[in-house]
């Protein structure tokens, strides 16, 4: 089969969720033995790096430069319609939410809805945020929606009129530690001296960052033995670090770190407990990061996250502090709770896979044609 990806998502992250994903379920894709394309004319992504080169169409641009987004859409848009024209795809799967087909009009459109959290939370973004009205376009337009959750899918259906035959869930995958080269006994990566415990990704609105070092301030014993990592995203804002100041945390006790794949995973394998305290998520791949790395997971009970975490997380509401902070200290005080987590954690992984996704993303595709 052949099967066509825009280049959309490489163009809006370097790193990010929805890149990894797109980039791993092109090269299950491929080892398949499906025909795979992803036309990408210019990219800034990094996750393209181990993309077989003959998967990918396109060159890498090294530097983002301010205001030049939309030029780089403008060129994609334009390089790409008519190189996927020739080369003559049997199935579009947009990257991406878009409000123009890139694709002849002969050829189904697959779209994947990663969460509807724009709409249920939009007090959460700035005033002029498109990404809603372009998402409802994509909608729209595209001949299936595979969610990746059965909590996307509900979501999506009570908030729009898209029919329920228009949909299929496909659970992500996680990428596992032997896949970026580490091992249980290498750490070359320099690590807090105290115990720590991990949060990743971005860390504005609904991600829930300033409720987590608010709640961690308010007890006592957490801000005595431990530490907390920030890994990933931009450097803590002075709006972070005057929020921790008045919170009294120390300027060493909360620290950002950042990195390649394997550096995160070092820091999974030495954190005390990873802490997921999203007030919403359409699927959440760091907490299966961290089961795959044997780091005990605390998690929100939000959004898709009880679907997707099953009975290996140490839960709590993302809105109360007290909640919070005795989650944390209930895995981090307890072996036989880590442990616990960490057992149950490996027994969850195995629902999930990135030759999964790619398995039955290709029966929707199947079932599409």
């Amino acid at each position: 089969m052949r099967i066509a990806f825009d280049s959309q998502i490489f163009t809006l992250q370097i790193y990010g969720g929805v890149s990894r994903y797109i980039t791993r379920l092109a090269s299950e894709l491929d080892e398949q033995q499906q025909d795979v394309r992803i036309f990408a004319p210019v990219y800034l992504n990094k996750h393209l790096n181990n993309i077989h080169p003959e998967t990918l169409s396109g060159i890498h641009l090294s530097l983002k430069i301010r205001g030049t987004l939309p030029l780089l859409r403008y060129i994609n848009f334009n390089f790409s319609k008519a190189k996927i024209a020739a080369w003559k795809p049997q199935i579009m799967h947009e990257t991406y939410y878009a409000t123009r087909p890139i694709s002849p009009t002969n050829v189904p459109c697959v779209v994947t809805l990663h969460d509807m959290i724009h709409e249920k939370m939009p007090h959460h973004f700035k005033a002029n945020d498109r990404t809603s009205h372009t998402k409802m376009k994509a909608l729209d337009r595209a001949d299936h929606i595979i969610c990746v959750s059965e909590n996307s899918r509900r979501d999506l259906l009570e908030l729009t009129s898209v029919p329920y035959s228009k949909t299929s869930v496909v659970h992500l995958g996680f990428d596992s530690p032997e896949s970026c080269h580490l091992t249980h006994e290498r750490s070359p990566y320099k690590h807090p001296s105290r115990p720590y415990i991990l949060y990743v990704g971005k860390r504005e609105g609904y991600k829930n960052f300033k409720f987590l070092i608010e709640s961690f301030s308010q007890s006592t014993i957490l801000r005595k033995e431990l530490d907390i990592v920030a890994f990933g995203s931009h450097p803590f804002t002075h709006q972070e670090i005057k929020l921790m100041g008045t919170l009294g945390l120390k300027l060493d006790q909360v620290q950002h770190h950042t990195g390649d794949d394997a550096s995160l995973r070092s820091f999974y394998r030495h954190a005390s407990a990873f802490v997921y305290p999203s007030l919403y998520e359409g699927f959440g791949i760091p907490p299966l990061e961290a089961m795959a790395n044997d780091c005990p997971v605390v998690s929100s009970r939000a959004g898709s996250m009880p679907e997707v975490l099953g009975e290996a997380a140490e839960f709590f509401d993302p809105t109360d502090y007290h909640q919070l902070s005795t989650a944390i200290e209930i895995v981090v005080f307890s072996a036989s709770r880590r442990n616990d987590l960490v057992r149950l954690g490996q027994e969850r992984l195995k629902n999930y896979s990135w030759k999964r996704c790619a398995e039955e993303t290709l029966e929707v595709y199947r079932e599409l044609l």
